[in-house]
């Protein structure tokens, strides 16, 4: 099966969104277009420290009045975003493999396996990065 086209139009959308969730302080660690195989759509994945400690519902009503405050108006809405844990093994995989902090140097992957996770098609705008423990010597 093919997969559908993300266009610089959705790429451009999403780094508005990250910019304007950034300057409220929603603190997006991970953020990345995720081709979803089985609804063959395109959903923009936000990972927040947020979910875990205030719950999804909260950060997405946080993101839902950000699109709607932002000018001029985003192309994206709730219908294609979703908000992530950041411990979710996807996540962690990310975060593990890729070093990537200025949204203007986002990097596509297709039909790639991170850390034991595939990706049919994904775009990353950020990874965060982990902290490296020192094993004692």
């Amino acid at each position: 099966m093919d997969i559908p086209v993300l266009v610089t139009e959705h790429i451009t959308a999403g780094k508005r969104l990250i910019e304007a969730l950034d300057n409220e302080g929603l603190q997006i660690l991970t953020a990345f277009w995720f081709y979803r195989e089985e609804s063959e759509l395109y959903e923009l994945r936000l990972a927040s420290p947020l979910y875990d400690e205030k719950g999804p519902t909260y950060l997405l009503t946080e993101i839902q009045t950000v699109i709607a405050n932002m000018t001029p108006k985003s192309k994206l809405d709730l219908q294609n975003t979703a908000v992530i844990s950041p411990d979710k093994s996807m996540v962690k995989a990310l975060n593990r493999k890729l070093r990537i902090d200025d949204l203007d140097e986002g990097v596509r992957y297709t039909k790639t396996v991170f850390d034991g996770v595939y990706f049919d098609d994904i775009y990353v705008y950020r990874t965060a990065a982990l902290e490296l423990q020192t094993v004692p010597g």
